[in-house]
């Protein structure tokens, strides 16, 4: 039985949908493989979290402190992508912290 306490909330815009997650601190790896777990996007995270193919790509629609706060390799990849813009990170690059807490952020860019 899961006793930890899902206290962290955000919500996830892919299409027309939006989907709510309910999530709690380390729950996955990543945003990435949270997404893969939850929603079962196709085509989502070829590289496997190596921030390098960019099909993880996500837009965070509330700005926040997630905004620039790259990591490894994640800002050479989002350029050579031509995806370098405020509020695009790899999701694979963000981790489950309360900093997703009421964020949203949107797939399929």
């Amino acid at each position: 039985m899961d006793n930890k306490v899902k206290d962290i909330s955000f919500d996830i815009q892919s299409g027309n949908n939006i989907h709510h997650v309910q999530t709690y601190y380390n729950s996955h790896k990543n945003l990435m493989a949270l997404i893969f777990d939850e929603l079962g996007e196709d085509e989502f995270g070829e590289c496997k979290g190596m921030g390098r193919c960019g099909t993880c790509a996500v837009k965070l629609l509330k700005p926040s402190g997630l905004v620039n706060d790259f990591h490894d390799n994640e800002e050479n990849t989002l350029s050579k992508l031509d995806l370098l813009e405020p509020g695009i990170r790899l999701s694979c690059k963000v981790f489950i912290t309360s900093a997703l807490d009421q964020q949203l952020f949107q797939l399929n860019l």
